[in-house]
């Protein structure tokens, strides 16, 4: 106690300018101790930092108010200054408030030394900086994770900086970049990306630097070339960041090698759920044996990329291949192969005596192929030649060549084809002999992958039914149709076409075509009833359903796909295209008047920047339901791009730019006082009209929208500034 009353003796000795009420006042905290580090006086600023009265302070050891890990860290420092004899030293150091609570400071010490050099006071100022070690510990805690997504992400991350010449050079790049590239980092950093993208690609990068330097998200897709010369699809997202007032560009490429062979593989089904479609409406129509394999190689050649297909029959006494039709390169069937001995040594006459088919996409040099000038000539690939054959009699043969490989999926669809198209000579060779028997056709039908069965018109009851069609329904034959076929029928189905198959004098009128999808199989099928007589005389109906169940469902898959956007469920901009164009014609020829909205989401960089992509894509979903919420459900809305939005509004008396305008806001001021987010959702809209006296293209409607949209944009910065 002496020595802490002589130190206060001395403390007092201190000049007399009023130190006491600048002590007392100063912003900061200070502290004042004996050489033992004992506490004799503090100011207020340390009693507001430490949550403890000044009386509770004096008397206190220093060490009894600092984090324990750092009191060692201060000894040394204090240590080292007196040995170095440095009369002040810093440091940051963690202190322990009253409430327990830590709280950072920057410590400044000085020593006040006695006549004999020995210290004789130790003054320390802290200045609180607990809120800047927890922004400084934040952005830390930012900047790994920040690190970790980068370095772990599984697409290539690319960081560029935008040169002089429009081009974008590497600065940094993760590892799934180099070894999805197949180069090191030291090949990467400092080169254009350009050494990554095919020429195509490439060529496309400085208007995509010119959308970026607007603040747009660049979303594309592309061809990446690796070190050993290999090419794959990418899909590329880009944006642009500023870095200590620098802009760069951070890009996220894609592999989406598996995506496009799965698209691929779905359009070929699309396509081959398309030619097999096609190949049953023409062995199923009224036409002759002819037109309908005309038909046939005409579908062949559409849906599969055929330089040209062929189609023979057999004609058993002349022991001859007659050409019945021809598409693509070749039309006429008048030609040197329109009879070929089956004796001959050609391909064609190979496959009919051996009936089995020849399939190669080595066209070149294969020594079936005796014409090797003519094929290389056209450059063709492959061919396929299937025998046409049922129960090891000879109908016919189908031939095709193209200029591009046949796969696994063609080649099984065209042998499926081949039967089919080899029932289908069957059936018309039978519909066109006159006295053919009615078993030859039952057994047709009964080769059929279709559901085919015969009803009595006044009955309904079900007098045939192929095998096909037993699989699904059973041995139906004797039942009434409307019951055996459907579910949940308590009389003749209301769709029923019976009175679409005569005439008013009771004739049959012919085929009547329709889809349905059934209540019991829950498949769709392409359907075609006639009435025909039985062969006790009756009126029957006939009917064929083809299943095109995969169809409709590849349809509709390609249809999500192409027209609707993913985040939000809008219509994305292809969608809206072609939606706004039909709508146009159709106000253009109603003499409506249109409105076209163009919006813009304000802010949306800051908040993809500040609160990341957890927010920022949310805000994009709700704001397409405050869309959905103004609009009516007539009405086209569109995502089309990063936080754009297009909207093509029909114009009348109570909806005009002033009413939508006006709702709009009513919905973004609710949703904004309801949700309470650290942001306020707002947009930028430009209005313009289509006057069908004065029609313009849906492109300009939407350039005139947006530049009104940047006006507005525009004036409410200004308004704000």
């Amino acid at each position: 106690m002496k020595y802490r009353n002589t130190s206060q003796d001395q403390l007092n000795k201190l000049p007399a300018y009023n130190f006491r009420a600048i002590f007392d006042n100063a912003g900061v905290s200070i502290v004042v101790t004996d050489p033992r580090r004992i506490i004799i006086d503090c100011n207020a600023a340390t009693e507001y930092l430490l949550g403890y009265t000044r009386e509770e302070l004096l008397g206190k050891s220093v060490a009894e108010i600092s984090h324990p890990e750092d009191e060692y860290m201060n000894l040394l420092a204090r240590n080292k200054a007196v040995m170095e004899n440095e009369k002040v030293f810093r440091m940051d150091k963690r202190y322990i408030r009253k409430d327990g609570q830590i709280v950072y400071g920057l410590l400044t010490v000085s020593n006040i030394f006695n006549d004999t050099g020995e210290t004789e006071l130790i003054i320390g100022i802290i200045e609180d900086i607990t809120e800047r070690k927890k922004t400084e510990a934040a952005i830390k805690e930012s900047e790994e994770k920040f690190h970790n997504l980068f370095n772990h992400a599984s697409d290539s991350v690319f960081l560029m900086s935008v040169s002089a010449n429009d081009d974008l050079i590497i600065e940094d790049a993760n590892e799934a970049a180099y070894i999805t590239h197949g180069y090191t980092r030291e090949e990467l950093i400092g080169n254009s990306i350009s050494m990554l993208d095919d020429p195509m690609t490439a060529k496309h990068i400085p208007e995509r630097i010119k959308l970026l330097l607007r603040g747009k998200t660049l979303r594309a897709e592309g061809t990446h070339v690796r070190k050993d010369g290999s090419t794959f699809p990418v899909e590329i997202s880009a944006k642009l960041i500023v870095i200590n007032g620098k802009p760069y560009v951070i890009a996220i490429d894609r592999d989406i090698t598996k995506r496009k062979l799965h698209e691929t593989e779905l359009k070929e089904r699309m396509k081959i759920a398309e030619l097999g479609y096609d190949i049953g409406r023409s062995l199923t129509g009224g036409e002759s044996l002819r037109k309908s394999l005309q038909s046939c190689t005409e579908a062949l050649v559409l849906h599969l990329n055929a330089l040209f297909a062929r189609i023979w029959t057999f004609n058993n006494k002349k022991n001859v291949l007659e050409l019945q039709a021809s598409a693509g390169l070749y039309t006429h069937i008048d030609g040197k192969r329109s009879c070929i001995p089956v004796s001959d040594n050609s391909k064609v006459a190979l496959i009919a005596r051996e009936q089995k088919p020849h399939l190669t996409n080595q066209v070149i040099d294969d020594p079936m192929i005796i014409d090797q000038d003519w094929a290389k000539k056209e450059g063709i690939v492959s061919f396929a030649g299937y025998p046409l054959v049922t129960e090891n009699r000879l109908i016919g043969v189908m031939s095709l060549f193209s200029r591009n490989e046949f796969s696994d999926i063609t080649l099984r669809t065209l042998e499926s084809v081949s039967d089919i198209i080899t029932i289908g000579i069957m059936q018309k060779q039978a519909e066109d002999a006159v006295g053919k028997s009615r078993e030859i056709m039952m057994h047709v039908l009964d080769g059929i992958d279709a559901v085919v069965y015969a009803a009595d018109m006044h009955t309904y009851e079900v007098l045939y039914i192929n095998e096909y069609s037993k699989k699904l329904f059973g041995n139906i034959t004797g039942k009434t149709c409307w019951q055996a076929l459907q579910s949940g029928q308590t009389g003749p189905c209301s769709f029923c076409t019976n009175d679409r198959l005569l005439t008013p004098d009771g004739k049959p009128s012919g085929i009547y075509h329709w889809e349905f999808q059934n209540t019991i199989t829950g498949k769709w099928y392409d359907i075609r009833d006639r009435a025909i007589e039985w062969v006790d005389g009756r009126v029957v109906r006939l009917e064929i359903a083809s299943d095109i169940t995969s169809l409709k469902e590849a349809e509709q898959t390609l249809r999500s796909m192409s027209f609707i956007d993913d985040l939000t469920g809008l219509h994305n901009r292809r969608g809206f295209m072609t939606l706004a164009e039909q709508q146009l014609k159709t106000a253009r020829r109603d003499k409506k008047r249109m409105l076209c909205i163009f919006a813009d989401l304000d802010n949306m960089k800051w908040i993809n920047d500040t609160l990341g992509h957890p927010a920022g894509d949310p805000a994009l979903k709700d704001i397409a339901n405050i869309l959905k919420q103004t609009f009516r459900e007539s009405d086209i809305i569109a995502r089309t791009g990063g936080d754009e939005f297009v909207i093509l509004a029909t114009e009348t008396v109570d909806v005009n730019s002033e009413s939508l305008t006006g709702r709009l806001q009513k919905h973004l001021d609710a949703y904004n006082a309801e949700k309470k987010k650290p942001f306020t959702l707002s947009l930028s809209i430009g209005i313009t009209h289509f006057d069908p006296e004065h029609p313009c293209p849906v492109d300009e409607l939407i350039y005139k929208a947006d530049t009104l949209m940047y006006k507005h944009k525009h004036e409410k910065r200004a308004g704000r500034s």
